[in-house]
């Protein structure tokens, strides 16, 4: 890294407040440049584990749909719950 240390104007020599102040600058610039860095990383795996997640999510759907798994299962007609003198399945509200 390249270290600019601006001058006042008319001044030809750099002054030790003004090496400090640049010093400080580029050290500010250089973690600024690693912060970006490690977060630039961070966003690419996000977007891989985003591909991966949508890619699981298709899958799912598509084992779903070929066993027939969102309709309800067979029901075995546990008869107990009572309205007007009639039984009716606990499980899936058929007249039993």
């Amino acid at each position: 890294m390249v270290l600019c240390i601006n001058l006042s104007p008319g001044v030809k020599t750099v002054t030790h407040s003004d090496y400090e102040i640049a010093s400080v600058k580029a050290a500010g610039a250089e973690l600024r440049y690693r912060g970006e860095a490690k977060l630039d990383a961070v966003d690419a795996r996000i977007a891989e584990v985003e591909s991966t997640l949508v890619f699981l999510l298709h899958q799912r759907r598509e084992i779903v749909n070929q066993y027939d798994l969102n309709k309800p299962a067979v029901c075995h007609h546990v008869p107990d719950q009572y309205e007007d003198g009639v039984l009716f399945c606990i499980d899936c509200g058929v007249r039993v």
